[in-house]
């Protein structure tokens, strides 16, 4: 059968947690208390992060919330430049839940949501 193999047979369901990877589902589980592990886990989310937002691409992790790159055109005597600083925008859900004021301005890639 084609996509059958030993880890997941062909009619398994797929979990979407295992798409990000396996040490993500393991240690959002509700019976992890291994802070090695969560420590892990948010260490190779923050690389990845990092990395993209190096390569200046945004990162969206569903109902958590999105990282991105804002610029702003400094003047100077020699000339413009361009600065670059990382930004967190927490996911609508998450705002709610908790009762917090949602920002105003939005991401660049993602105006008029």
């Amino acid at each position: 059968m084609a996509g059958a193999n030993k880890e997941r047979p062909a009619g398994a369901r797929r979990n979407r947690r295992s798409e990000v990877g396996p040490a993500a589902g393991r240690a959002s589980s509700p019976t992890c208390t291994d802070t090695k592990e969560r420590v892990a886990v948010w260490d190779a989310v923050a690389a990845y992060v990092r990395e993209q937002l190096l390569g200046q691409k945004g990162v969206w992790i569903p109902t958590f919330g999105s990282f991105d790159t804002i610029s702003k055109d400094v003047r100077t005597e020699d000339g413009t430049v361009t600065l670059r600083w990382p930004v967190f925008h927490l996911a609508s859900n998450l705002i709610a839940t908790h009762h917090l004021k949602p920002r105003r301005e939005s991401l660049p890639g993602r105006r008029g949501d």
